[in-house]
C-alpha cells in the first residue's frame, strides 16, 4: 500500500515502528532531539521514494537498514569533523599520545586486513561486500550467487574468527576503523564503537 503513497499506509507504519527505531537509534547516538529527526527522515525517506521501493513484503528491514545507515553516516560525520580538527592543530599542540595514538590505530589496522585476509574467499568476499560496501545481504547473495542464509553463515563465521583472533579491545576499535575509512584515536572512536556489527 505504501508504494502508491497512502497516507493511511504511512500512518500505520509510523504508529508501529516510529518508538522502536527511535530506542534502537538511541543506543548508538544518546542525543534525544537528534535522534527524533533522524527517525522522521527515515519515514519522510519511504515517503518520497514509495513508488521505487522493492522491499518484496519486508518494510521493517527496510526501515531498520535506513535507519542504519543514517546513524553511520552521523556517527562517521562526527568522527571526521574530530579528525579534520586534530589535523589543523599546530603539530607542537598535539601530545605524543596522539601520535603513539595514531600509530596504534595503524597497527590494529593492519591486523585486521591481515585476519580478513585468512578467510576463505567466499567469507572474505560478504564480509567485504557487507562491511566495506554496505551492501544488503540480498544483493550479496546475488553477486556471489547464494542464497541469503548463505551470505549469513559466512558473515558470522567471519565474525567469529575476528572475534577469536583479537582481543574484545582491538576488536572494537578495528571495526570503528573501518566503519569510519580513517584512522582514529581512542577518544574519537567511542561514538563509532557502539554501532557494533
Amino acid at each position: 500500500m505504501i508504494m502508491q503513497k497512502n497516507e493511511q499506509a504511512l500512518a500505520v507504519l509510523h504508529s508501529r515502528y516510529y518508538e522502536p527505531l527511535c530506542a534502537a537509534a538511541y543506543k548508538k547516538i544518546p542525543d534525544e532531539p537528534l535522534v527524533e529527526e533522524m527517525v522522521q527522515d527515515v519515514f519522510v525517506a519511504v515517503w518520497e521514494k514509495s513508488a521505487f521501493l522493492d522491499v518484496d513484503g519486508d518494510i521493517k528491514n527496510y526501515l531498520y537498514a535506513t535507519l542504519r545507515n543514517k546513524v553511520l553516516y552521523e556517527l562517521r560525520s562526527r568522527v571526521a569533523k574530530t579528525a579534520l580538527k586534530a589535523m589543523h592543530l599546530p603539530f607542537r599542540e598535539r601530545s605524543d599520545t596522539d601520535v603513539s595514538d595514531l600509530l596504534q590505530a595503524k597497527e590494529l589496522e593492519q591486523r585486521l586486513h591481515a585476519v580478513i585476509e585468512e578467510l576463505s574467499p567466499q567469507s572474505r568476499e560478504a564480509f567485504k561486500l557487507s562491511r566495506f560496501d554496505q551492501l544488503p545481504y540480498k544483493l550479496i547473495a546475488a553477486r556471489l550467487n547464494v542464497s541469503v542464509g548463505t551470505v549469513e553463515k559466512h558473515i558470522s563465521k567471519a565474525l567469529r574468527i575476528l572475534r577469536k583472533e583479537l582481543s574484545e579491545t582491538d576488536y572494537l576499535l578495528l571495526i570503528g576503523l573501518v566503519l569510519s575509512g580513517i584512522s582514529l584515536t581512542p577518544a574519537d572512536n567511542a561514538h563509532l564503537l557502539l554501532v557494533g556489527l
